[in-house]
């Protein structure tokens, strides 16, 4: 973990995420009753990130002193709590309508999208018969956690990216970097494991975890509820519908429909956060004229997203990569496997400036590189997906057979382009990158591989000289770990 995001997840540890005071009002009133209905109570908390979050604080809180089982979700939490336990925990609950106005308005918004990016990610839990749709819904809740806080307690920083995203059109996650050192993922990420929240939720912001249908369903659902906010009619939002699509093993068009009426649906229920939602644009013309305001315009209280095709490249940080190299060349220091993956990665993505990295570990049978490990490309649901199969003679087959690396690029592109599979150029839509081999103690375990997204955003030979020399030192790390 960087020093900014270990700073920031300490800080925002001892905050609260307010709750709506009509909600707060109306479990006090309900919870009065002797004979009180648990299954609207639980409706109630589950409808409000800031409640949900308390509730699932305190019981893990217990669980880990007194319970083995995981709680999951607010319905469960309330259960094992009871009305007493609920009734005690109500006076420390603190309230967004103490906020000053900006700060409510812009935390409504964000509840009202999380509800939508919640309700949707349950629908389609239900459509594909997962056991538990509640646990989908409850992550897809609480997967903008650490946005929702920095909102509240770093309000100056989070709209200075809010305008990178704007003015210079960057990519949420890259604008997110150059303002705080960390994504927002990265913060909830943190702060759910901190808190012991659902391990759903804390494997929903992890891109490599995409692989797993129950976590792509949250991350696609959270970025549904996003994109929506600015228009359903847009190229991002058409990519995704595909995206949802081929998770719901349906058609487009069919998808499209199920979105729309899930977000209507979701509408109707949110009515409570008082702020605009995105099915109101689904009125709008598929090209709306300038004047219409968005989502977004209307209640200023919703973070843009980035234009269609972003150019934006990130700079390098050489103190970042300076201290990962010292890290890995410590010979008093030994790292778990893990560890050194990400910190590899780290080097890459923070110090380099590379937009997307990628560490793909063998599978267990040998016949596929998949993604363990990943920094950047949050906002491009395929890309978690990174696999490359292990078929015939491609090229990333001759690079396991020793070690090795690669840039491909202008000058041998043509030669090269045969031996890339064609799934793997649909995956990156990019046609240059930098992939090393991984060996330690001559046996192959993976490769690395990183680009910078966008044609725009060129690579060097000095970035490649220092990709090379990261994955070597992972090597070198790793094989002395091992005979230590």
């Amino acid at each position: 973990m960087n020093d900014a995001l270990a700073k920031w997840a300490r800080k925002l540890q001892q905050q609260p995420l307010p709750a709506l005071t009509a909600n707060y009002e109306l479990l006090q009133q309900l919870s009065g009753s002797e004979h009180a209905d648990m299954g609207r109570l639980a409706t109630i908390i589950e409808s409000d990130p800031g409640l949900s979050v308390m509730l699932l604080r305190h019981i893990n809180q217990l669980r880990h002193k007194h319970l083995r089982s995981e709680i999951t979700t607010p319905r469960h939490a309330l259960m094992m709590l009871g009305l007493q336990q609920l009734r005690l925990l109500l006076p420390q609950i603190s309230l967004a309508e103490a906020l000053p106005r900006e700060s409510q308005l812009r935390l409504r918004g964000q509840f009202s999208q999380a509800f939508h990016a919640a309700y949707q990610a349950r629908d389609w839990g239900r459509l594909r018969r997962d056991l538990n749709v509640d646990e989908l819904y409850t992550a897809a809740l609480l997967s903008n956690l650490g946005e929702m806080l920095l909102n509240l307690y770093a309000a100056t920083e989070v709209e200075k990216v809010y305008a990178l995203m704007q003015q210079k059109e960057m990519e949420p996650q890259e604008a997110q970097y150059v303002v705080f050192g960390f994504s927002f993922a990265q913060l909830t990420l943190e702060l759910a494991r901190a808190w012991h929240l659902p391990n759903l939720l804390c494997d929903s912001m992890q891109a490599e975890n995409a692989s797993h249908n129950r976590v792509l369903s949250v991350m696609l659902a959270t970025q549904l509820a996003r994109c929506a906010r600015q228009g359903w009619y847009s190229k991002t939002l058409n990519r995704l519908i595909d995206d949802i699509a081929e998770l719901m093993l349906s058609d487009p068009g069919a998808t499209a429909t199920l979105l729309h009426r899930n977000a209507v649906e979701a509408a109707h229920e949110s009515a409570l956060y008082g702020v605009a939602h995105p099915a109101a644009l689904l009125l709008l013309p598929a090209t709306p004229p300038e004047e219409l305001p968005t989502v977004a315009e209307q209640s200023s209280n919703v973070a843009p997203t980035a234009t269609e095709e972003s150019d934006f490249c990130l700079t390098p940080q050489r103190r970042v990569l300076a201290q990962v190299l010292r890290t890995l060349n410590n010979p008093d220091r030994t790292l778990p496997l893990k560890e050194v993956l990400r910190l590899t990665l780290e080097g890459m993505h923070d110090g380099l400036g590379l937009n997307r990295t990628v560490f793909a570990g063998l599978t267990p049978n040998r016949d596929q590189l998949r993604a363990g490990y990943m920094l950047g490309g949050d906002n491009d649901p395929g890309f978690k997906r990174f696999a490359i199969d292990l078929n015939g003679h491609n090229l990333f087959v001759r690079l396991l057979e020793k070690p090795q690396s690669l840039w491909l690029d202008d000058n041998n592109r043509k030669k090269l382009f045969p031996l890339i599979p064609i799934n793997f150029h649909k995956l990156i839509n990019n046609d240059s990158f930098f992939v090393m081999s991984l060996f330690v103690r001559n046996r192959p375990v993976g490769l690395f591989y990183a680009d910078r997204h966008s044609r725009n955003c060129r690579l060097d030979e000095e970035s490649y000289k220092r990709f090379k020399q990261l994955v070597t030192m992972a090597s070198h790390h790793l094989a002395a770990r091992q005979s230590s």
